[in-house]
């Protein structure tokens, strides 16, 4: 995760001093204004999320309601089961 981060905060920054690139502020801008007004990045506006994801089983929370969990196979139940189990996915 950390090589990730790296690699894309330094890909990231290359392009923001990139006098040519096309980048997608430049893209925003260009599409706002109806023609290129700016070419390169924002050096300031540099921002990198990287997540390691990883399958877990249900909580002991949610176990009682595993029949009410989505259809989709994530593992959650649907939104409106959380509300009446006032209970967040941040803490399972």
């Amino acid at each position: 995760v950390k090589l990730a981060c790296r690699t894309l905060a330094e890909a990231a920054y290359r392009n923001s001093r990139d006098k040519t690139y096309f980048s997608p502020f430049s893209e925003r801008a260009a599409e706002f204004f109806g023609h290129r007004i700016h070419i390169g990045g924002k050096v300031d506006d540099i921002s990198i999320v990287v997540a390691d994801v990883e399958r877990r089983t249900l909580s002991p929370v949610l176990e009682p309601h595993i029949t009410e969990v989505s259809q989709n196979d994530d593992c959650l139940p649907c939104p409106q089961i959380l509300a009446r189990l006032k209970f967040s996915v941040a803490a399972a």
